[in-house]
């Protein structure tokens, strides 16, 4: 009866073993994965922080038709990346964070949510707003297309 009960013993330790060392080893392979779909992901996502810079960085510099290109197209950028929405998620990583919140950034992430039509205007004003942003959207992609 000992030795059954060695053998089971040994067994059991054997399957603990195996079955940790399994674990260790999918723990190891999904960081793994993890890291490359980080690294493969990186490069697509969109720096807010990064991009709010440029454009407060923009309008430093003098006024010119090439300038004014580039802040519309910085700025519908951020529109279309819903960094206005997400701005408590990236201020911080920005170098001009206190003019970020000196702004008036919830209005900014409102218009942003109607912008992207995440939540409906409810009045006529709201709607003319909106029309205008996206009739100047049309208008900024047949400037830079010139």
């Amino acid at each position: 009866m000992k030795h059954v009960v060695i053998i089971l013993v040994a067994v059991g330790c054997s399957i603990a073993v195996f079955l940790g060392l399994s674990v260790l080893d999918m723990d190891d392979l999904l960081k793994g994965e993890l890291n490359s779909i980080k690294t493969n992901f990186g490069s697509t996502f969109f720096d807010c922080a990064k991009t709010f810079d440029e454009l407060n960085s923009l309008a430093k510099k003098e006024n010119s038709k090439e300038n004014l290109i580039t802040a519309l197209e910085l700025g519908f950028d951020m529109y279309d990346n819903r960094c206005f929405i997400t701005v408590e998620s990236w201020a911080h990583k920005s170098q001009n964070e206190q003019k970020i919140w000196e702004s008036d950034w919830k209005n900014q992430s409102y218009l942003n949510q109607l912008y992207l039509e995440e939540i409906p205007c409810n009045n006529f004003q709201c709607q003319s707003i909106i029309d205008k942003l996206h009739d100047d959207k049309k208008k900024f992609e047949l400037m830079k297309n010139r």
